[in-house]
């Protein structure tokens, strides 16, 4: 000990990865609790540095894409009734592929990426059957299809604003 210095030496905070840092905070929005986080961390201090730091990382976008896209499913999952893998499913049950349209409808409103980007979430579906989806959704809301409206009012909700 030489004037006053014991000798240990305080690593900075490194994580491992981002994708860890999400694992711990699961959740499909950022919290305020995540922002502090990366603000004592990172030096971020409002939400669209954390977004402008999020369009720059793929690896970062993508988490946040899936996450979004897991929360959207659990959704459907428990207000409809429907179980993930049926919604994933190669199925053209009525009753499956209309919640499949809807979930892609929300993931093209709420802007999680590109066509093609939404569709890998979706059992790699190609980027015309999602354009597909949201002309299907969009044309049953307008007539007001009774087999569509109680999943839609279901969904609903996760059309951010």
């Amino acid at each position: 000990m030489e004037n006053g210095y014991i000798g240990l030496e305080v690593a900075p905070f490194m994580p491992i990865s981002i994708e860890e840092e999400f694992n711990e905070f699961n959740k499909p929005q950022p919290s305020m609790e995540f922002i502090k986080f990366l603000s004592k961390h990172y030096g971020f201090t409002i939400q669209s540095e954390w977004d402008d730091f999020v369009g720059k990382n793929p690896k970062v976008r993508l988490a946040t894409a899936q996450q979004k896209v897991e929360y959207y499913m659990t959704q459907a999952e428990n207000r409809l009734g429907i179980r993930r893998n049926q919604i994933l499913a190669k199925s053209r049950k009525r009753e499956y592929v209309i919640v499949r349209q809807m979930l892609m409808y929300v993931c093209h409103l709420n802007g999680l990426g590109s066509l093609t980007f939404i569709g890998s979430f979706f059992g790699n579906k190609d980027h015309t059957t999602v354009i597909h989806a949201i002309k299907t959704v969009r044309s049953l809301k307008d007539t007001k299809n009774v087999n569509f409206m109680p999943v839609y009012n279901s969904l609903k909700h996760l059309i951010e604003k």
